[in-house]
């Protein structure tokens, strides 16, 4: 996937080129070699709550077991819930990332201010969506490949 675009809940204001604009939206770009050091970090956070979750402890003998689970953003949202993980470390994680690959218009990427302004609500799934979108096809891929 190349990009995704979340629809927030409540329009977001933020300043560009000193003047206000508002959004319903963020379109995030997939990790790249500019957030290697957080994406790879919540990437290990991920990794580790799959783990823990009782739906995946009895996978890994078979790629192909892995790649048949239907993780969406919801599955991830229960799955990191209810992980031994905090879900604040990745949320502070995903918060360095998304300042990285997450676009509000073509010249603004989310700064630390704007998630003061992203509810709660948005905030969670706006976590979960991105890791349903780029982390978990990404862990697939590469168990799939090792499996070959």
């Amino acid at each position: 996937m190349d990009t995704f675009h979340f629809q927030l809940e409540s329009v977001l204001q933020y300043s560009e080129d000193g003047e206000y604009s508002n959004t319903g939206e963020i379109e995030f770009l997939p990790p790249s070699i500019n957030c290697f050091k957080d994406a790879t970090k919540l990437t290990q956070y991920v990794t580790k709550a799959l783990l823990s979750s009782s739906k995946f402890k009895d996978l890994g003998e078979s790629s192909e077991d892995i790649e048949e689970q239907e993780i969406d953003a919801q599955a991830v949202k229960f799955i990191l819930m209810a992980s031994d993980g905090s879900f604040n470390n990745i949320f502070d994680c995903f918060k360095k990332l998304s300042q990285k690959c997450g676009k509000l218009s073509e010249k603004t990427f989310l700064k630390e201010t704007h998630f003061k302004k992203i509810s709660y609500e948005d905030s969670i799934r706006m976590v979960c969506e991105y890791i349903a979108n780029f982390i978990i096809p990404s862990l697939i891929l590469e168990t799939s490949k090792e499996g070959d």
